[in-house]
């Protein structure tokens, strides 16, 4: 199956994104139903139905870029070219396989980025890498 990296321009675009992100909620409620006043609370939290009406806004230029689909790093190779050195994500500290998968990639733990209430942080794990590294 041929393999591609798309950087999100086109309302299409974001809606895919928009999609991948619903399926990632919906994913989390049913791993962790036994949890799911948390769950809530932190996707309460990050207005994610708001979120997703201004993803173009909120994950595209100037401040960032949206890149669809990743193989054998080439993602980081787009990022580089666009002019970005880094790069950082938030997981919930209870995904195991995404933390390895994003250690496996060269992340690493970090300081949080991002503002969340004190009792959602304790939960959750902040990551970065930097595009500047060879």
């Amino acid at each position: 199956m041929p393999e591609a990296i798309v950087t999100a321009t086109t309302p299409r675009d974001y809606e895919a994104f928009g999609e991948v992100v619903r399926e990632y909620v919906e994913f989390v409620r049913s791993r962790y139903a036994d949890e799911g006043d948390f769950v809530d609370s932190v996707f309460t939290h990050q207005s994610l139905d708001d979120e997703l009406k201004i993803l173009a806004t909120a994950y595209g230029p100037p401040a960032g870029q949206t890149l669809l689909a990743v193989r054998d790093g080439r993602v980081f190779d787009a990022a580089r070219q666009a002019g970005f050195s880094l790069m950082r994500l938030d997981t919930g500290d209870r995904l195991a396989e995404a933390i390895a998968m994003c250690e496996s990639l060269g992340f690493h733990q970090c300081d949080p980025h991002h503002a969340y209430p004190p009792e959602l942080v304790r939960f959750l794990v902040f990551m970065e890498k930097s595009l500047t590294d060879v």
